[in-house]
């Protein structure tokens, strides 16, 4: 550490574990490949909790995570959100994501329905390029995007187009919600 050869954090890792870590392996890049591994997941996560090396709020999606390989599901071949966002939002891995996503609990299924819905009509993200529903929702109850967010609805299939046609009046009106603070023809 002195010599500038490991850096303080690999240091006090080292100290913590002995030098060993999950499986017996050695270094962070023989045990990053084992740890990938689904096959390994528990181990590696156990060894994370016994060894203070995870923070809770990883641990818990973690712990999803595992219960999705445990179903027989196995993540994507990405990590972290950065990267898993980029591979995810690929054409070829979008049903790959969902459905580990979805066996891990990560998002509901009526929402995994509309990402495909999404992905069936080539389109990848939402208006303005949100991802997820409340980022979405929130984008979409600005009035200045109200048009955007209709048109976007009517193409990947959430709005019929009749709906839409209407929804395109009341923006143009300055409206974005109809009486009593409703949205859409059922409310």
């Amino acid at each position: 550490e002195a010599a500038g050869f490991i850096s303080p954090t690999e240091a006090a890792m080292v100290r913590k574990t002995g030098g060993v870590g999950p499986g017996g392996c050695k270094g962070k890049n023989a045990c990053d490949s084992y740890c990938e591994n689904p096959n390994n997941m528990e181990v590696c996560i156990n060894f994370a909790v016994e060894n203070n090396l995870m923070p809770p709020e990883e641990l818990e999606e973690a712990q999803m995570a595992l219960a999705a390989i445990k179903k027989g599901v196995n993540p994507p071949k990405c990590r972290g959100k950065a990267e898993c966002d980029e591979y995810c939002s690929s054409p070829e891995h979008v049903e790959e994501c969902l459905n580990f996503a979805e066996a891990a609990g990560f998002i509901p299924p009526e929402e995994s329905e509309q990402v495909r819905k999404m992905a069936k009509a080539g389109i990848f993200s939402g208006p303005g390029g949100c991802k997820g529903k409340e980022e979405c929702e929130s984008y979409c109850d600005n009035p200045n995007n109200m048009e955007e967010c209709v048109d976007f609805g009517v193409k990947a299939g959430f709005i019929a187009p009749e709906e839409g046609e209407n929804a395109r009046k009341m923006a143009k009106a300055g409206l974005t919600n109809g009486p009593g603070g409703c949205k859409g023809k059922e409310e």
